[in-house]
């Protein structure tokens, strides 16, 4: 006869059940920096519940030039903050979840890792979204994601920035000048509007864009941003599922690569 402490193992009352006692867990927490790769994490015994903080990466910046045979163009930190969210999600004792931290997008267009979209010379990729996912690894297993910044673009002269990932729609990216537009943040049930093409609009899970001069990639999130030519582009935007709890969003709040935590 063992005494095992009720509702996830709080000090307090116990009750006297046969067998051996479980290893429950202390409250505690784990920390996810970007990797590039997908990360598990194994819900700990007694645990029901977990708090999880996400943030999405940045939108890669742009380079700037005063005509096309510059030997070194100015690098202009113009990739747009990536969002940041906290929720509670229920989970079972034992589940093996996954975890993805998104990577900030890079020169040239480089994509962000985890739904950056993909840019060209002279602008910047698209920040990767964070996501937290439940149940199996597709992008419909994502329980709760944090949207990634758009990409700056720049070149001859300034053409925009990106526009900050995260919230319920992302933002849209900035525009130096006429008749250039810029890329549209992602949505709850749509991706960003494409910009200038040959700027492309985001998608489910990823941000839009085209691999060509001074095109710049949108934000990775629930729905990716727009990319656009000439301009910046869209954030993406963040999402928690309908089971989650003590939802709290912002957009804008991440530089550089994005981060996860977990608490229980």
């Amino acid at each position: 006869m063992v005494a095992l402490a009720l509702l996830g193992c709080p000090a307090g009352e116990v009750a006297e059940l046969e067998g051996e006692e479980p290893a429950c867990a202390r409250p505690g927490g784990r920390g996810f920096a970007f990797s590039g790769a997908p990360e598990t994490f194994v819900v700990p015994e007694c645990v029901t519940r977990l708090t999880v903080e996400l943030w999405g990466a940045q939108g890669g910046p742009s380079r700037c030039g005063t005509d096309e045979g510059s030997a070194l163009p100015d690098l202009q930190m113009d990739g747009g903050r990536g969002g940041w969210l906290r929720a509670e999600v229920p989970v079972r004792p034992g589940e093996v979840v996954l975890v993805r931290v998104g990577g900030r997008g890079g020169l040239d267009g480089a994509p962000g890792w985890n739904g950056g979209g993909r840019g060209g010379r002279w602008a910047g990729g698209g920040g990767g979204g964070s996501d937290f996912r439940i149940g199996g690894a597709s992008l419909i297993d994502r329980a709760l994601v944090a949207g990634g910044g758009g990409g700056g673009s720049c070149g001859f002269p300034d053409h925009g920035a990106g526009g900050a990932g995260g919230g319920l729609v992302g933002e849209d990216g900035t525009v130096g000048e006429a008749p250039w537009i810029a890329g549209g943040g992602g949505r709850q049930l749509a991706g960003g509007e494409a910009g200038s093409a040959p700027g492309q609009a985001g998608v489910f899970g990823l941000g839009g864009g085209a691999a060509r001069y001074h095109v710049a990639g949108g934000g990775g999130g629930w729905y990716g941003g727009g990319g656009a030519y000439g301009a910046g582009g869209g954030g993406g935007s963040s999402h928690a599922s309908g089971e989650a709890s003590a939802v709290e969003s912002e957009a804008g709040a991440r530089g550089g690569d994005g981060a996860a935590q977990i608490y229980w």
